[in-house]
């Protein structure tokens, strides 16, 4: 009778899979939230799972995901939310691009702040208010900032939120007190020039 190599492998295997301890059957979550996060999850979870269409309750669940580090999921939410609506959402594509942009994937945060951009022009101001259509245009036109300047911002944050921070120009009221990145002269003259 012969052993070969091949029978000294399975041999081993065997031993192995004999041997091996119990595998724990404990689940956890992979981000311990808050119990007021669980509840208010499964409350718009509760409200989704009623009208799948309800883009608001999406867009509600998309950023509560993400302020509990679930992004992944977020994405997920909002996309389902977002082809399920009898129309596109604003609500829906602003929610995937906020998941996308904390997740760092800056393309598709843009490409879908776009889209959200669009979604709510289309909607016009009854079913998208004149203040949001005005925080996702300037939601957009930072991130458009940030891909024009071909920054990777995770090889460069710095540079690549000064480049965002550059399309939006900041505005200082009389009297305003000038940050520590102001010299005191450049303070005064934007408090000075500025109504």
């Amino acid at each position: 009778m012969r052993v070969s190599i091949l029978d000294l492998t399975a041999a081993v295997v065997v031993l192995v899979a004999v041997f091996l301890p119990e595998r724990s059957l404990e689940v956890s979550y992979a981000y311990p939230p808050e119990p007021e996060q669980v509840r208010d999850i499964a409350l718009e979870q509760s409200r989704l799972g009623l009208d799948p269409s309800d883009a608001e309750a999406a867009a509600r669940l998309a950023q509560l995901l993400v302020n509990a580090g679930q992004s992944d999921w977020a994405v997920q939410v909002a996309g389902a939310a977002a082809q399920n609506s009898d129309k596109v959402s604003w609500r829906a594509l602003l929610a995937i691009s906020s998941a996308h942009a904390e997740r760092i994937e800056v393309g598709d945060a843009h490409r879908y702040a776009e889209l959200a951009l669009d979604a709510c022009l289309a909607a016009g101001p009854d079913r998208c208010p004149v203040p949001q259509r005005v925080r996702i245009s300037l939601y957009y036109d930072q991130l458009s900032a940030g891909v024009a300047s071909g920054i990777d911002p995770r090889a460069d944050p710095a540079g690549y939120q000064a480049a965002v921070l550059s399309a939006v120009r900041m505005i200082r009221y009389r009297g305003a007190t000038p940050t520590s990145d102001d010299g005191e002269a450049d303070g005064a003259a934007d408090n000075d020039d500025s109504r």
